[in-house]
C-alpha cells in the first residue's frame, strides 16, 4: 500500500485545488507520497514546498480515503493546513483554483479526493435546531422537496397553497412532533429536515411523525442530507418518538439515501413507497 498525504490549504476563506494534466479529471488537494521515515506532516511540508513553493503549517487531520490504481492500494490522509510564506508557483500541476468550500465538489476531482472534499464541506457547515425565525423558509424548502420527474416542468409555486401541502408548514411549532433541524453554510440555511404528525402521504400512525427533508440544489449529493437526518433522528428519539415515516416516489434518487439510513418499505403504492424507520 502506498501512503499519500494531502494538504487542505486555506487562504482568505478559500480552499486551494490543483490540477494534474496527466490524470483523468485531475483536480486534487496538493500533496504526494511519503518517503521512508517521514511522518504525514513532514511529507506535506516537503511536498508543498517542492510542488508549490509554499511553506505551510500542518494542522489537524481531516479525513482519509482508500482507493486503488491497478493492483496498487492507495491510502490518502488529508490535513488542515495554512500558508505561512512563499509565492505560489506550479511545478507538478498546470492549473490551480481558490474556491469556497461549497464549490470544491463542483470540480472534477480525483476519486481519492472526493471523500476529503465532502468532509471539508461538512466541516464548513453547522447543524442546529429549527427555530421560529426559520418558519418563513419552510415553504421554500417544501417546494424544493417536490419531486419533478425528468423532462417535466416544475409545478407553479402556488401549489404550496393547496390544503394537502399547507399541513406541512401552517402553524408549525404548535403541536407534538413538530421537530426540525437545519444545516447552515456561512449563515445561509442550505437544508432543512422536519417532522409533523399529520395525515399526509407518508402517514402510518398517529404517534409516528412524517418526515420532510430538502437541500438547496448546490448542496445535494455531498453528504449533508445524511448528516442532517442523523442529527434529527437523535432529537426525535430524545423527544420520545420511536419511529418515523415518509413517502417517496419510486423514481426519486432520494430513495437510495433513505435505504442507506435504514428506512424500509411499510407499504407500496403504484407510484410511491411509504417507508418507516426505527429510531
Amino acid at each position: 500500500m502506498i501512503e499519500v498525504c494531502a494538504a487542505v490549504i486555506r487562504y482568505e476563506g478559500k480552499i486551494l485545488l490543483c490540477h494534474r494534466d496527466k490524470e483523468p479529471g485531475g483536480w486534487e488537494f496538493p500533496g504526494g507520497k511519503l518517503e521512508p521515515g517521514e511522518s504525514f506532516a513532514q511529507a506535506l511540508v516537503r511536498e508543498i514546498r517542492e510542488e508549490l513553493a509554499l511553506d505551510i503549517a500542518v494542522g489537524d487531520f481531516i479525513a482519509e480515503s482508500y482507493t486503488s490504481k491497478g493492483n496498487i492500494e492507495i491510502h490518502l490522509r488529508a490535513y488542515d493546513c495554512r500558508m505561512v510564506s512563499g509565492t505560489l508557483s506550479l511545478s507538478a500541476h498546470d492549473e490551480f483554483a481558490l474556491l469556497a468550500p461549497k464549490d470544491v465538489l463542483t470540480y472534477d476531482l480525483l476519486p481519492a479526493d472526493i471523500p476529503i472534499a465532502k468532509k471539508v464541506l461538512e466541516m464548513s457547515c453547522a447543524i442546529r435546531m429549527l427555530q421560529e425565525s426559520d418558519y418563513p423558509l419552510m415553504r421554500d424548502f417544501l417546494y424544493e422537496d417536490i419531486f419533478v420527474p425528468e423532462g417535466e416542468a416544475p409545478p407553479p409555486r402556488s401549489i404550496l397553497d393547496l390544503p394537502e401541502l399547507r399541513i406541512y408548514y401552517e402553524g408549525y411549532g404548535t403541536q407534538p412532533g413538530d421537530i426540525g433541524c437545519v444545516v447552515e453554510y456561512e449563515g445561509e440555511v442550505a437544508g432543512m429536515a422536519w417532522t409533523r404528525i399529520i395525515d399526509d402521504y407518508g402517514h402510518i400512525a398517529d404517534d409516528i411523525p412524517s418526515l420532510s427533508v430538502s437541500l438547496l440544489e448546490g448542496y445535494r449529493g455531498r453528504g449533508l442530507g445524511t448528516r442532517l437526518l442523523e442529527v434529527l433522528f437523535v432529537k426525535l428519539k430524545q423527544a420520545g418518538f420511536h419511529k418515523i415515516s415518509l413517502s417517496v416516489q419510486r423514481a426519486n434518487a432520494a430513495l437510495r439515501l433513505y435505504e442507506r439510513l435504514g428506512f424500509t418499505v411499510h407499504h407500496a403504492n403504484p407510484d410511491d413507497l411509504v417507508m418507516w424507520k426505527e429510531l
